[in-house]
């Protein structure tokens, strides 16, 4: 399950036999004036039998034209 409307990256948890994603932050919006609201994640999932077994989340960050970028180093 991913959550949505926050516009800040917030908790991954494992809850019984699937995953919550509440909010992978933003990608899209120009807000700006924020610091959190630059930043996101995206989810790199390991799948095995039709589940998903693993989440390894990745960095993003929104440059100053409001395009989203992988930040390396991860």
């Amino acid at each position: 399950m991913i959550g949505h409307h926050s516009h800040v990256v917030q908790r991954i948890e494992k809850y019984k036999d699937g995953w919550i994603s509440y909010s992978l932050g933003n990608f899209v919006f120009d807000q700006g004036f924020s610091e959190e609201t630059m930043k996101s994640i995206i989810l790199k999932v390991v799948i095995k039998d039709k589940k998903i077994k693993e989440i390894f989340p990745e960095d993003i960050e929104i440059n100053e034209y409001f395009q989203p970028e992988l930040v390396t180093g991860n």
